[in-house]
């Protein structure tokens, strides 16, 4: 029995590392590789039927006959072969044309081996020897990665291959959409990753030149791939590094920190290794406190525990002035959002508003793979998210937060501000949108990311395109604030309009956080 056991986990260890190769061949193949017009005429018609077919709010904010011209006009302007990358560029400013933010086309990566793998984490491209920041729809360099004597932190970037950064923005903001006509979420992401939009958009470089502008002066630099050192294999016997052994005291210390560490895990790290989830307050008196979640979904997240924690102390302490900062919090779970806004209001309340949709469509059905396969049927037993409605062509979708509900044990009922900005978007945009119609509140910042009348969400598959391999991430379900609509199409619009600038983010000052406390001290 233990030998065919074996043979069997053999077998399919075998069938597993095949299939792996097969499809990094196929991947890479397909990346690389011109692809006919009667293919490429075949995905996009792929593309336009997966639209049509899933995404339930496809034509919110594009007329069908408008959307239908365009994807016509792309066939017919499309007569020669085109590379996976070219196809893209054409393709994915039409997909961004429904202006949905949360579905996108984007370009697949190439699938490397192990010994390339380690060989290109010892290379550093153009790209990642800057770090970059966007302000005021400039591009600045905000950070350097290894020692280069021409470029220093503050120099603001005005071309790069000597194409402007103004049509740069131009081409990397038309692959991708906000919700409806939102003014700021583009520019947030581009403030967020500009080095990987221009990496999807124009490839990854080996060599690039830049033309920067410090003070009144410009000047040039090329910069291309180089290699790091390996300094450990050049260090002589007697300068290598000795690894001690720790001391009693030294491990009892490292296991304490240790414990530390996971008991505070459930409030999750940024990208700056600062905690996502974070409450304090701010005086002795503990007349104002500060809760920032900057995430509604991460691993080991524990909102339930946060929440309680947190409101039992403003609860305890009868503190006067909570600031709530979800400033680059892009969203993710609908009930970690909903229980949030169940600590900010005294009253039983709707969260979101029924929806429906015409039919169950199953996007893994439409792919290959046995993995697909296997999505597909968890997909159909996933179906309880929905109930048929007697005597309508339609499904009405069961999600948290549509029933009425009552308001939390230690509901707070004191004032609130919250901070916002282009990064807030998804489910932040639903809180933030219940919040303003629902509760005093004063909102500082710039305008949410996300759109004030809800988005096309809930569920977000990704579909592979078949001949060319670009990957297609589609929101599906309409969920919407259970509020009277207003500024269609907009974000949630702060009453007090505060936008940092490159200098407020260089000296690392806080001008919407400053306002807020200037406002609390102007009051009592």
């Amino acid at each position: 029995m233990q030998l065919k056991k074996y043979i069997l986990g053999l077998i399919l260890s075998c069938i597993l590392l095949l299939s792996a190769c097969q499809t990094r061949q196929k991947i890479n193949s397909q990346l690389t590789e011109k692809h006919s017009v009667e293919k490429i005429h075949k995905d996009i018609d792929f593309t336009y039927n997966q639209l049509k077919k899933g995404h339930s709010g496809v034509y919110w904010y594009i007329e069908k006959q408008t959307l239908d011209y365009k994807f016509d006009s792309l066939k017919k302007a499309i007569q020669s072969p085109l590379s996976s990358l070219e196809f893209y560029r054409k393709l994915a400013p039409l997909v961004a044309a429904i202006k949905c933010g949360h579905t996108r086309l984007a370009m697949p990566a190439k699938i490397y081996t192990s010994k390339e793998k380690l060989a290109r984490a010892k290379q550093i491209n153009p790209l990642q020897q800057l770090n970059f920041k966007v302000f005021d729809e400039k591009l600045y360099v905000s950070g350097l990665n290894h020692s280069l004597n021409l470029i220093k932190k503050g120099d603001q970037v005005l071309a790069i291959e000597g194409e402007s950064v103004t049509t740069i923005f131009t081409n990397l903001t038309s692959v991708f959409a906000s919700d409806g006509y939102n003014q700021t979420f583009k520019y947030a992401v581009l403030n967020r990753s500009f080095a990987n939009l221009y990496a999807q958009v124009y490839g990854i470089p080996n060599k690039l030149h830049y033309t920067l502008k410090r003070g009144d002066s410009v000047h040039y630099i090329s910069l291309q791939t180089i290699t790091k050192s390996d300094t450990s294999s050049k260090l002589s016997p007697s300068n290598k590094l000795v690894v001690k052994k720790p001391d009693a005291d030294s491990l009892a210390r490292l296991k304490a920190e240790k414990k530390l560490k996971k008991s505070q895990r459930y409030k999750g790290l940024d990208e700056k290794k600062q905690p996502l989830l974070d409450f304090k307050f701010l005086d002795t008196s503990k007349s104002i406190a500060y809760m920032k979640v900057k995430s509604f979904s991460f691993p080991y997240a524990n909102f339930s525990k946060f929440y309680q924690e947190s409101f039992k102390n403003l609860a305890d302490a009868k503190t006067q002035n909570l600031i709530l900062d979800l400033r680059e919090n892009g969203g993710g779970s609908l009930s970690a959002s909903k229980n949030l806004f169940s600590y900010l209001i005294d009253s039983s309340f709707n969260y979101i508003q029924p929806s429906q949709v015409a039919r169950l469509y199953n996007p893994y059905i439409h792919q290959k793979g046995i993995f697909n396969w296997i999505k597909a049927f968890n997909y159909y037993f996933d179906r309880r998210r929905a109930t048929e409605q007697e005597g309508l062509d339609a499904y009405q979708l069961n999600f948290d937060g549509i029933e009425k509900q009552a308001p939390k044990k230690d509901n707070y009922k004191g004032n609130l501000y919250v901070l916002i900005n282009g990064y807030s978007f998804s489910a932040t945009s639903l809180i933030a949108s219940n919040l303003k119609a629902k509760r005093q509140v004063i909102f500082v910042g710039q305008e949410t990311g996300g759109a004030n009348n809800g988005c096309v969400a809930g569920h977000i598959p990704t579909l592979i395109l078949p001949h060319s391999g670009l990957k297609l991430n589609m929101g599906l379900y309409p969920i919407k604030p259970a509020i009277r609509e207003a500024n269609y199409g907009r974000g949630i619009f702060p009453d007090v309009w505060i936008s940092p600038n490159y200098i407020d983010y260089s000296e690392n000052r806080d001008p919407e956080m400053n306002w807020i406390l200037n406002d609390i001290l102007l009051k009592n």
